[in-house]
């Protein structure tokens, strides 16, 4: 899964960029803007769907560890 989720933030930057400056919508720029837009979406939503895709639902999302102490003996 992150393997998907690096691959499709890749080639979301990398269709967003290369919309931003072909020659092929130069006339257009509401269509580019809007072409960016939907790419940026899409990606967003591969990315989504693969991160939903690769964990469980067992685990949370976000484990913070526990606090153990500063585990002092003895003092000075």
């Amino acid at each position: 899964a992150t393997m998907a989720i690096v691959l499709a933030i890749v080639i979301a930057v990398g269709l967003t960029v290369w919309l931003g400056v072909t020659s092929r919508l130069e006339g257009r720029p509401e269509a580019r803007r809007w072409s960016q837009l939907a790419v940026t979406a899409l990606a967003l939503g591969v990315i989504v769907l693969a991160f939903a895709l690769g964990t469980n639902s067992d685990t949370p999302i976000i484990e913070y560890p526990t606090l153990q102490g500063l585990n002092i003996r003895g003092g000075m």
